[in-house]
């Protein structure tokens, strides 16, 4: 049986931030339109709001981060690899009757593997995308599509189902919000890999273009030259995605002062709704057709609330005292002092009081000494507004000898208190009564024999 210790400490700080699966519970303080969002501090691994993050959506164009990254990772040099586009590679676009991203890819033409990874990840190029995945996959796009699902397995990417390399609409080919920060915060750590998709303009040639062209970045906030009225300074890629099925997407990462945080922003409306009916003597509000950039004017805001609004702080310190538990077997004393030997660290918004924090103990309801000076004795639960927001472990603050004549004394105890003794004392009583009761039975039996022996000797 376990007996809960709950601690109570102040300490100097602005108190905590829910961890990733409780955070959720901080709402920003703007409307959100996305279908579904996830925004993490990367640096806490600490998700500080989230919308329909679980559920399926299409990830459209988003879904060439995954093909960039086994590109990277399967292509020994991305600089000396040369590509060419054969003609089966581009098959899948000759009956498209609709306008799709794409690096106007021609037949025969020749690459570099680096050139194509640039057209991938800047211009959403998706025949660049089929081209490098027929290479990638031993000269089978379907080939590569089962290496994308295997990779999505080995990342934990459980809601995420790929059925071509660049993400145009098919309801087979979706994921959720969760599963593209597992992916984005995968990829941000493949070598090269954010080295291309912080870049906005990649000049490159080739056998068909020998004077030279370019990819142009379709990431707007990170195009100052460009798009001067959208670009945010602190942005650091990571990929655009567009179609009607899948809104306008965006996953982001971006990093200010020390701090780092990774957004995966999908389905914002392409369409706004129908603007209400102007009022007598107003003019009508006039409604845009189509605004692909709404992912665009959004994702500031998502990261000026969290640079403003949240700091890291140490909210249990290293060798913190944390409670005790009962110590037997001691002469010195009977309570044995805990401590914390890590320390605990949190992103924390800024408008909760340090007294909102506390420990609860799960500790054993004693122990017996001989006790050593870092033996881990338990955990404790770091509790914020009822909601378990850490753990950390807890060790024996110091050392402590066992008595010898309280060892004994225990084991006497133990002893007369174990039911082995206690059936033994029953049967000693028994024993003891049926040896009475045979030594009265026996008397009597003798008394007998002699009172008719004494009858006979009359007689």
């Amino acid at each position: 049986m376990k007996k809960i210790f709950i601690v109570f400490f102040v300490l100097p700080l602005i108190i905590n931030a829910l961890p990733t699966e409780l955070s959720a519970a901080y709402q920003v303080p703007f409307d959100v339109d996305a279908n579904a969002v996830y925004f993490v501090n990367l640096d806490t691994d600490t998700v500080v709001y989230e919308k329909n993050a679980g559920e399926k959506i299409y990830p459209a164009s988003v879904t060439k981060i995954m093909t960039a990254v086994l590109a990277l990772e399967n292509i020994k040099n991305i600089k000396t690899e040369i590509i060419t586009v054969e003609p089966y590679m581009l098959e899948e676009f000759l009956n498209i009757d609709y306008s799709y991203s794409n690096g106007g890819l021609r037949n025969f033409e020749e690459f570099t593997a680096e050139d194509l990874l640039y057209g991938i990840l800047l211009q959403s190029a998706s025949d660049a995308a089929d081209v490098i995945a027929a290479r990638v996959g031993g000269n089978s796009i379907p080939n590569f599509i089962d290496m994308m699902n295997k990779k999505a397995k080995e990342l934990g990417m459980n809601g995420t189902h790929f059925v071509n390399p660049h993400g145009l609409h098919d309801p087979d080919h979706y994921t959720t919000a969760r599963d593209l920060y597992l992916l984005a915060k995968y990829a941000m750590n493949v070598p090269g890999f954010m080295e291309i998709a912080q870049t906005t303009v990649h000049g490159f040639k080739t056998n068909k273009r020998p004077n030279g062209e370019f990819f142009i970045g379709t990431n707007y906030l990170q195009d100052q030259n460009n798009h001067p009225d959208l670009y945010y300074k602190p942005l650091r890629g990571i990929k655009t995605g567009t179609t009607e099925e899948a809104g306008s997407c965006l996953v982001s990462s971006a990093s200010l002062n020390g701090y780092n945080y990774l957004l995966v922003l999908m389905g914002e409306p392409l369409r706004p709704s129908a603007a209400a009916p102007a009022q007598e003597g107003e003019e009508q509000e006039e409604i845009t057709d189509y605004n692909p950039k709404k992912c665009f004017t959004e994702t500031p805001k998502f990261y000026n609330w969290a640079f403003e609004n949240f700091t890291i702080k140490e909210l249990v310190p290293k060798n913190n005292l944390a409670g005790e538990v009962r110590l037997n077997l001691c002469a010195e004393t009977d309570h044995l002092p805990l401590c914390t030997y890590e320390s605990f660290t949190q992103l924390i918004p800024g408008n909760y009081e340090a007294s909102s924090i506390r420990l609860v103990n799960h500790v054993p309801e004693y122990v017996n000494a001989p006790v050593k000076k870092g033996d881990l004795i338990g955990t404790a639960d770091i509790v914020l507004s009822g909601e378990v927001i850490g753990s950390l472990n807890l060790y024996a603050a110091e050392s402590y000898e066992r008595s010898g004549l309280y060892y004994v004394r225990d084991i006497l105890l133990r002893a007369v208190e174990s039911k082995f003794f206690k059936y033994g004392l029953i049967c000693l009583a028994l024993v003891f009564l049926f040896s009475i009761m045979s030594s009265l039975r026996a008397g009597r039996t003798k008394k007998k024999r002699q009172t008719k022996a004494n009858k006979n000797r009359v007689r």
